[in-house]
């Protein structure tokens, strides 16, 4: 009955996000980075369930490292910092590992379509949590500061964060989203971290079923989506919830959440953080981080 209403969920909001898309061009002029990534990427592909990405496809996607072995997941939003989950943060010293395909160090890595030396470590020098966070079921968001500015290039590149102080077209906005992308590199089918950075696509869930599996309230602080066939699972912590929108003919990946919690089998719908709900936060801790 759960994977019949995921299914049945899919139908009228994919419609209703075609129709959004014209509605809010111009939320694509508030940007937190004008840089962020325009190339073509899509949810085409149908991690648990999930298949082997592309690296070109995902240039945001970050590991977070602790003693040198996969943490959490991550996205890179500007040259100084990255948005992960709260309860990713650690008492010991953490890295940022960027331009990964594989979640191992080869000299180069290859997908089915580009090969490129391997991607920069870099150390974590502050983390920002919100201060209302205590644990993972509210406010599990988090601001990783760099101690060094990544440099862009065609395999690492941040992704797009909205900010606005509209909150009713956010709002409004997220309702039209019927289809979103996720990716890392947890557990797959054979209960092994991948090796390999997985995605998948999820649909977008009214937030009243995740409270009915979670027993839990779940509000606009939090995203509820899931998929009969693929689910997150342990190891992909604060990675990306995305979905790819055009804003004036132009396509950009738009980051809406971060992976939060879910079933301990992996076999249900998630929980993610609402960025959209946190905008104004994320806006002010970077701009008041960033030199000028």
């Amino acid at each position: 009955m759960a994977h019949s209403l995921i299914e049945f969920k899919m139908k009228w909001l994919l419609v209703c996000f075609i129709l959004a898309l014209r509605s809010y061009e111009s939320l694509g002029q508030d940007l937190l980075d004008p840089n962020c990534v325009q190339t073509p990427v899509g949810v085409r592909e149908q991690i648990l369930g999930g298949h082997n990405a592309d690296i070109k496809l995902h240039p945001w996607m970050v590991q977070i490292l602790q003693r040198g072995y996969h943490f959490c997941g991550g996205s890179l939003i500007s040259s100084l910092f990255v948005l992960t989950a709260a309860h990713c943060h650690s008492r010991y010293r953490l890295k940022v590992r960027f331009g990964r395909y594989s979640g191992i160090t080869p000299r180069y890595l290859c997908s089915s379509q580009y090969c490129s030396p391997f991607g920069p470590e870099i150390d974590v020098k502050r983390i920002f949590l919100h201060s209302s966070y205590r644990d993972y079921h509210n406010y599990d968001i988090a601001l990783f500061l760099l101690a060094k500015p990544v440099r862009y290039n065609v395999q690492t590149r941040p992704i797009c964060v909205l900010q606005t102080s509209n909150k009713d077209k956010l709002r409004q906005f997220l309702n039209y989203v019927a289809m979103f992308n996720v990716t890392g590199w947890g557990k797959t089918e054979s209960q092994l971290t991948s090796t390999i950075l997985q995605t998948t696509s999820l649909f977008h869930l009214d937030r009243k079923f995740c409270a009915q599996i979670f027993d839990r309230k779940i509000g606009w602080p939090h995203i509820c989506a899931g998929h009969s066939q693929s689910s997150t699972c342990t190891g992909d912590s604060g990675g990306p919830l995305s979905a790819e929108l055009t804003f004036s003919g132009v396509k950009r990946t738009v980051l809406f959440g971060i992976i939060s919690y879910g079933a301990p089998n992996c076999r249900e719908v998630t929980v993610f953080t609402n960025v959209l709900r946190y905008s104004n936060w994320i806006r002010d801790i970077v701009h008041n981080f960033t030199p000028s």
